[in-house]
């Protein structure tokens, strides 16, 4: 596993302080933005893996509704699963996006 360029988590709200395992992290300007940013925090390797799974299911939908296009002789299926596959590419990509700025670079690029 690559390593980590923050505190590791799990952090937690102590007041106005946002605590890691051995350090005050980060100091907030409310009690309720601290919480949100432990929330966040906490919680953003566990998002990040989910969407990269969404991310693969959609490229499997969208390979199976384009194989699906090229194997029917019905034109009105056929166009519906192309269509499809179009929807499912353009979420995958616009999730792939949202990772691209929530992660960073892997060594090297």
């Amino acid at each position: 596993m690559a390593e980590q360029g923050h505190t590791p988590t799990p952090w937690k709200a102590d007041g106005y302080d946002i605590r890691g395992r051995i350090t005050v992290v980060a100091h907030a300007d409310t009690e309720e933005n601290a919480a949100w940013i432990v929330r966040a925090c906490n919680s953003h390797d566990a998002l990040v893996a989910v969407c990269e799974r969404v991310v693969a299911c959609l490229d499997r939908l969208a390979e199976h509704d384009e194989e699906q296009a090229k194997n029917t002789r019905f034109e009105t299926l056929r166009d519906s699963c192309r269509d499809a596959a179009k929807n499912y590419r353009a979420t995958a990509a616009d999730v792939r996006k949202a990772l691209s700025t929530a992660t960073p670079p892997e060594a090297g690029d």
